[in-house]
This record gives structure tokens, C-alpha cells and sequence, in this order.
């Protein structure tokens, strides 16, 4: 409805422009990250902008189109959204990125593995949720390689003993190949055995 209703206002009145993000205007370091420190909202808010933008992806059939630069915006804070969850920590946002890793979407999931690759890259202990959440994607009936994969690299960062077993299990998959999922868990398995 919400869709039909901004449709006919811009029939009306002109199409109506995103707001600004204050997120967008935070400095930015060479590699182009924001500076973290300037992420002090809760976690609620930038777990809102994640949601919004996969709630955007799934419209209704028949609404019309959103413009390009609706979507650009909700794509904005999609990835606003993640450096937030970033910032705040894992002591604060775990529980919405364990949330988003359990997302029917792909893109969720998605979020949520690449906020947890960076907690781990800054020394964040996850193997237990990744290596849970990995073993889910493995199971799950439509499998997100790109999710997958990252949840696989972290197992290997991580240097997860644990997780052997179960990149044993994907290197068997018949759909290993897939995304050179294959490549990504022999990856992992020589990082944790300090070889490449």
C-alpha cells in the first residue's frame, strides 16, 4: 500500500527525494571505511537500515518501480548499516547478526557474515557462532555461497580445530565447486594448520 500511495504522490507532486544519511558525511580513511568512532547510535538503528533495505527487496508483484535513486539510498544504508553493527561490537550487536545469519534472504545473511569477518579481523573470538552458522548455510535448501564462504575464511582466520570435521563435509559436497567453495575451505583448513 505504502508503495501504491508514494507512486501516486509523485504523480502528483514530483518524485520525492531520499533524505540525507549523517552516516554518508563521516570521514573516511585512504581504503575509503568510515571512521568507526563516529558510529554511536544503538545498534537498533543500524540494524533498521539492514532491514529496510531487504524489506526493499522484496516488493510486491505488480508495485510499481522504485526510482533509481530510492534504491541507491536503501542500498546506502544497507552498507551503513553493516559498518554500524561493525563499530558497536560484538558485545552489543551479536544478537542481531545472529538474527540477520538466520535471514531468508541472501542478503542478510550476507550482512551478518561480513560484520562477523570484521570482528574477527579485529580479534573478535567467533567460532562457535560461525562455525554454527556455517553448518547451517552447508544444510540449508538454498545455500548462499557467497555467505558460505565467508563464514568458511573466518573458520580458517580463526584457526578452528572444531570446524575440521565440517569442511571435511563441504570438501565431499557434490556442489563444492560451486563459488569455489572447494578452494575457500582448503584455504581455511591450511590456515589452520599454519601451511599454506
Amino acid at each position: 500500500m505504502d508503495n501504491i500511495l508514494r507512486w501516486l504522490r509523485s504523480i502528483l507532486l514530483g518524485a520525492e527525494k531520499p533524505p540525507d544519511l549523517e552516516e554518508a558525511h563521516y570521514p573516511r580513511d585512504a581504503s575509503g571505511a568510515p571512521d568507526l568512532t563516529c558510529f554511536t547510535r544503538p545498534v537498533e538503528h543500524y540494524a533498521r537500515y539492514i532491514d529496510d533495505y531487504l524489506e526493499s527487496l522484496e516488493a510486491p508483484r505488480g508495485a510499481p518501480p522504485r526510482a533509481q535513486e530510492w534504491q541507491v539510498y536503501e542500498y546506502q544504508k544497507y552498507v551503513l548499516g553493516q559498518w554500524g553493527l561493525i563499530a558497536r561490537g560484538s558485545s552489543e550487536a551479536l544478537p542481531t547478526v545472529l538474527r540477520l545469519l538466520r535471514h531468508r534472504i541472501p542478503e542478510g545473511r550476507q550482512a551478518a557474515s561480513g560484520v562477523l569477518g570484521a570482528w574477527a579481523d579485529r580479534g573478535t573470538a567467533l567460532e562457535e557462532p560461525v562455525l554454527a552458522a556455517a553448518e547451517r548455510e552447508l544444510a540449508g535448501p538454498d545455500t548462499d555461497i557467497e555467505t558460505l564462504s565467508t563464514l568458511i575464511g573466518i573458520l580458517g582466520r580463526e584457526r578452528s580445530e572444531a570446524s575440521l570435521p565440517f569442511l571435511a563435509r563441504v570438501l565431499r559436497d557434490p556442489n563444492s565447486r560451486n563459488g569455489d567453495v572447494d578452494w575457500c575451505s582448503i584455504e581455511a583448513i591450511g590456515d589452520i594448520a599454519g601451511q599454506k
